[in-house]
């Protein structure tokens, strides 16, 4: 069906991933402490206190500006208020200031994975933009798989990067930057590295016509109970439309990893999905 067409290419896109993870990136990792003025603006953040963290940032910025926790904060910052504008124009003008933003984070900290990791987030969203109203550019692809493969290089324990980068190179078109050879080189770094994530890599290398499902359950039946593999088993039977198999299986990942609760969003988004279509039939049946 070509519901089924569109969500499962949904599900191996990266743009909503990267929106989820802009957003909920917790302060980063580091040998010292985070001073007080950006503490208390990531908190004034997650209150949705936004314009006045925007403010405590500018303060301590200009007070400090060698503060990189400062400036990390406020790309998110940036970000967030990017999504909130309802103009495509004027989203990508705020989402260009929060990479600004990020690469001062990055150049007083060149050895923070995090930094680089929300670099590489900002630069796809730019590229993806451009890619989807005709600005293909192989140099901004080039940044952000830069980006990413700057956080293995500081991380290399770090699946989820790997995995962007087996999407980006296999689904990004090749007059656009991407590569087979280069996502299955990462595929394989998986295959060493991490058996479900590798699983992962592999499921988005599959022919289109492969029985997702099948796959699924096969390599749920080597990682009994694991929560990632229930995840994507779930996502494949809503891929097939088969919503009550899909159900089970999301309820089973959130009860063994209660942070999986977003995942009753997918249901929300494959719901929408069916009533575009509807209505799109709707209106041939019209015409």
């Amino acid at each position: 069906m070509k519901t089924n067409r569109i969500f499962n290419r949904f599900f191996v896109s990266v743009p909503a991933i990267f929106v989820i993870c802009c957003m909920i990136f917790p302060m980063p990792c580091h040998g010292g402490d985070v001073d007080k003025a950006t503490l208390n603006a990531y908190e004034l953040r997650m209150q949705g206190k936004i314009d006045e963290a925007k403010r405590l940032l500018d303060q301590a910025i200009s007070e400090n500006p060698g503060n990189a926790y400062a400036h990390y904060e406020l790309a998110r910052i940036q970000f967030h208020m990017a999504l909130g504008t309802g103009n495509p124009g004027k989203t990508m003008s705020m989402i260009g200031n929060a990479q600004e933003s990020i690469e001062r984070a990055t150049a007083l900290e060149p050895q923070n994975a995090i930094y680089h990791l929300l670099a590489g987030h900002l630069n796809y969203l730019q590229f993806y933009y451009g890619l989807m109203t005709g600005g293909i550019s192989k140099e901004q692809f080039a940044e952000v798989v830069g980006a990413y493969k700057t956080v293995l290089n500081i991380r290399p324990d770090y699946p989820q990067v790997a995995l962007y980068l087996v999407e980006l190179y296999s689904q990004i078109p090749e007059n656009a930057g991407g590569d087979a050879s280069e996502a299955e080189r990462y595929a394989k770094y998986l295959d060493e590295t991490d058996s479900v994530f590798a699983a992962k890599a592999r499921s988005i290398l599959l022919p289109q016509e492969t029985d997702r499902v099948e796959y699924w359950q096969a390599v749920l039946n080597k990682n009994k109970e694991n929560a990632d593999v229930l995840e994507e088993l779930a996502k494949a039977y809503l891929g097939a439309d088969k919503v009550e198999d899909a159900v089970t299986y999301f309820e089973k990942a959130i009860k063994i990893d209660p942070v999986k609760t977003y995942l009753f969003l997918d249901l929300s988004i494959y719901y929408s999905f069916q009533g575009m279509q509807a209505q799109g039939n709707k209106e041939l049946l019209q015409s």
